[in-house]
């Protein structure tokens, strides 16, 4: 479900902001206690960027932890994703902005030209 908790377990940044704009979204499509609920996630999301930036900020993250825990957190999505029968869902697009990070779904560069 949207919870507070699950917030606390992302840890790519591209997916935290693409999650604050679904968030907003979500709260202009509902009212009441929906739109309560959308709006908490929002600020809890909100917090989350800040720990994430403060982090990697302050060097508690270096970029080869960030790289490695986004490629952890592709994985452990992937297999939700496959545990819901792959429909395309939210973690669909989680895998796509996290892997576009991680520079997975881009081809290989061609090597640079040997030096003459």
């Amino acid at each position: 479900g949207e919870s507070e908790e699950d917030v606390d377990g992302l840890v790519s940044m591209e997916v935290v902001e693409w999650e604050i704009g679904y968030a907003q979204d979500m709260m202009k499509k509902t009212s009441g206690a929906a739109r309560d609920q959308w709006e908490l996630r929002m600020e809890a999301l909100g917090i989350r960027k800040d720990d994430i930036e403060f982090s990697i900020e302050h060097g508690e993250i270096t970029e080869e932890s960030y790289l490695a825990s986004l490629r952890s957190a592709v994985a452990s999505a992937r297999k939700e994703q496959a545990a819901l029968g792959n429909r395309p869902n939210r973690l669909s697009k989680w895998i796509s902005l996290m892997s576009e990070a991680l520079g997975d779904d881009s081809p290989e560069p061609d090597p640079p030209p040997p030096l003459p």
